[in-house]
């Protein structure tokens, strides 16, 4: 069994990341002489082992009485989980009033959290914010680009949430990937609902992000995707520009690794600070 490890973010900055583990080279056959099929293939034997670890500087930015007060940000993150699918495919969703239904893409899965650490700096004061161990056991459900979490022992707080849910969930990775067979080169526009899934925002208004299949190795589709965002999150606008680059196992069908860095700007809310950041991703 291979194992995979996404590397994501604690804020809504954005940056994640999936291995899988090392492996003899093993031959792909392409969907026709020119072209590949990058879809996952969903497994409900496997047992994911999970790594995340993400680092951000910036600044916060706060209002002030003549200008914006800006304090020095850094978060480390470092998270291990088990991850396991419980259920994909579609479900009935009946609709009031209408004779059919429409059937809506679905995710299930369980995650156990062994590991979670994250210690954050604002202003030279430092944060480490905890999940409870009564809490490590994490259901998870997509439903089309809605990313959802809880607790089977009980309700999570603001804080726990906050600590889980990651922009770039490997659930919400599947979103960027082609509907169809493509050559080398072939280069599409990403979706704007995907992206906002994926950077963990409301809503993308403008984007030019856009990817590429570059070549294809030992079995390996490599695929770079960049571009800038528009979008919002919590009712701030918020911009971001990022550039990434993922392997795709053909053979087993899973996104192998994927490492993105980026910078986002986002203004100053009702109840949250804005945020002037770089991300950085690495995955090993």
């Amino acid at each position: 069994m291979k194992r995979i490890t996404p590397i994501g973010c604690l804020t809504n900055v954005l940056i994640a990341a999936a291995i899988l583990g090392s492996g003899d080279p093993l031959s792909v056959q392409a969907a026709d002489s020119n072209r590949y099929d990058l879809k996952m293939r969903q497994s409900y034997s496997e047992v994911a082992d999970v790594q995340v670890a993400y680092e951000v500087q910036g600044q916060l930015v706060l209002p002030g009485e003549t200008e914006a007060e800006k304090l020095d940000l850094e978060v480390t993150a470092n998270l291990v989980y088990q991850d396991r699918l419980l259920f994909f495919g579609e479900i009935p969703e009946a609709q009031q009033g209408a004779e059919q239904e429409e059937k809506s893409p679905s995710v299930q899965a369980a995650r156990y959290y062994d590991q979670v650490d994250v210690a954050m700096k604002i202003n030279n004061q430092e944060r480490t914010p905890l999940l409870r161990d009564q809490r490590r056991l994490i259901g998870v459900q997509r439903k089309n680009t809605i990313l959802k979490f809880h607790s089977p022992t009980g309700p999570l707080c603001r804080e726990e949430l906050d600590l889980i849910h990651l922009p770039g969930d490997p659930y919400v990775l599947q979103l960027i990937l082609p509907n169809e067979p493509i050559a080398i080169g072939t280069i599409w526009q990403q979706d704007a609902s995907a992206l906002a899934a994926l950077l963990g925002l409301d809503a993308v208004g403008e984007s030019d992000v856009k990817s590429e299949l570059k070549s294809v190795e030992r079995g390996y589709a490599k695929v770079e995707f960049s571009g800038n965002i528009q979008g919002a999150t919590v009712g701030v606008a918020s911009e971001i520009a990022i550039k990434a680059r993922y392997y795709f196992d053909l053979r087993r069908g899973k996104i192998a690794s994927l490492q993105m860095v980026g910078r986002e700007r986002r203004g100053i809310g009702h109840v949250s600070p804005g945020i002037e950041a770089t991300f950085r991703l690495k995955m090993v």
